[in-house]
């Protein structure tokens, strides 16, 4: 017999199965299903399970990167009880942050998450968990609780509402401190390896152990910014494929 398993993050019990249901063909109300998706005879079995949120956090996290990803990520191991470096190549973090929507920061959209996957033009449901968890409404409250007043606008889009993006940057960096995070400006050269696992990483200034590294580094939008596509060079020394990059 063959198994197949997916799993479904960030989701209630209904929202899950509705998720499964698009990938397959029919199931009927035992969780037992046929798809023609895997090379027959063969069968799914599908079993919803609660699965507990408290991951056990690596006590040292290093983060590359100093923009909005790299921030949150920051802040969330430092709220889940790791000690946290963050490493920004900049003179300071969230530089790309700074300048868009002209400046103003376009935040969010004040929609539903059902909604906004719908305005995803490529590959909606990659975000699928990633919005169960932390959706739009989160990010709103996020940014109100650490002293950032937002305004909606045409096309329910969300600014501060100082139209400053600088709001922004200081509120994830001021999060960032508050929870702990040190912030130094070292550029990362490579990933330190030990026996095929990351162990740290080397930097301008020399070597970082840690338990864990999150790479934040962003694609090669913007080079000007630090978007130089760096990540891609950690990646494939991490024995990651980088497929073909566009345009």
């Amino acid at each position: 017999n063959n198994m197949f398993i997916l799993v479904v993050g960030g989701f209630d019990k209904d929202k899950a199965y509705e998720i499964i249901k698009e990938s397959l063909d029919d199931i009927d109300n035992r969780g037992n299903a046929k798809t023609s998706k895997i090379n027959e005879p063969k069968e799914v079995k599908v079993e919803y399970q609660e699965v507990s949120s408290n991951i056990s956090v690596p006590y040292d996290v290093t983060v590359i990167g100093g923009g909005a990803a790299g921030l949150f990520a920051a802040i969330s191991a430092a709220e889940n009880g790791a000690e946290v470096t963050l490493l920004e190549k900049n003179d300071r973090c969230g530089k790309k942050l700074r300048i868009t929507g002209k400046g103003r920061c376009n935040v969010t959209n004040d929609c539903t998450t059902e909604e906004f996957l719908q305005n995803v033009p490529t590959n909606p449901r990659f975000l699928y968990s990633a919005l169960g968890n932390f959706d739009t409404q989160d990010v709103k409250a996020f940014f109100e609780s650490e002293g950032v007043p937002l305004k909606t606008e045409r096309g329910r889009r969300v600014f501060p509402v100082s139209d400053k993006a600088e709001d922004i940057v200081r509120a994830l960096v001021n999060a960032c401190r508050e929870r702990g995070v040190e912030i130094i400006n070292e550029k990362v050269l490579s990933l330190k390896m030990s026996d095929g696992k990351i162990s740290g990483v080397v930097t301008s200034s020399g070597e970082r152990s840690a338990d864990a590294v999150i790479v934040c580094t962003g694609g090669s939008s913007y080079t000007r910014t630090g978007s130089d596509g760096d990540g891609y060079a950690f990646a494939k020394a991490a024995g990651h494929t980088v497929t073909p990059l566009l345009p």
